[in-house]
């Protein structure tokens, strides 16, 4: 349950697990999911706001 937690691992989550050479245990979330990560960056998208270019008001404030 520790390792699940540290690694914020869900019920039905995917994980890769494998033997190094020196006999350790190796433990990595699973394989990534490209359907799953564009509806993430969409939702993203919806929720943050368009606003001014950070180099329009880098540029703007600007001494040169």
């Amino acid at each position: 349950a520790d390792v699940a937690r540290q690694f914020d691992l869900h019920e039905g989550d995917t994980v890769d697990a494998r033997l190094t050479a020196d006999g350790a245990l190796s433990i990595r979330q699973g394989s990534w999911n490209r359907a799953a990560f564009a509806a993430e960056n969409t939702l993203a998208r919806e929720l943050m706001p368009m606003g001014t270019a950070v180099i329009n008001e880098m540029r703007h404030q600007s001494r040169y």
